[in-house]
């Protein structure tokens, strides 16, 4: 069993590009949402590591980078990083198909 190293440290990269962001453009509300995001990746990977839970873990990660992607791209103040976000789509979609495979 694998761990799923690179959706954890795609998830850090885009998390930690988001709250760059909303950190230098005075978003707190988005600051702290992306905070907390970034900590449950983390979290997510050490419960991995330890419980040896491959299988549900990564369709968790899934889910989870899914839905910071669509909640990225739905707010109004972050449109300026859509390229940002956008590059990061199409490794979700061959890790997911991957894992469906």
């Amino acid at each position: 069993m694998s761990l799923s190293i690179a959706s954890f440290v795609v998830c850090l990269v885009l998390l930690q590009r988001l709250r760059k962001f909303a950190r230098g453009n005075t978003l707190p509300a988005l600051e702290r949402l992306f905070t907390i995001a970034f900590f449950f990746s983390i979290f997510l990977f050490v419960m991995e590591a330890t419980l040896r839970t491959g299988n549900i873990t990564k369709w968790i990660w899934h889910l989870f980078l899914f839905a910071i992607i669509i909640f990225s791209l739905r707010q109004e103040p972050l449109r300026i990083l859509r390229m940002s976000i956008y590059a990061f789509v199409p490794f979700v979609i061959i890790s997911l198909l991957t894992n469906i495979a």
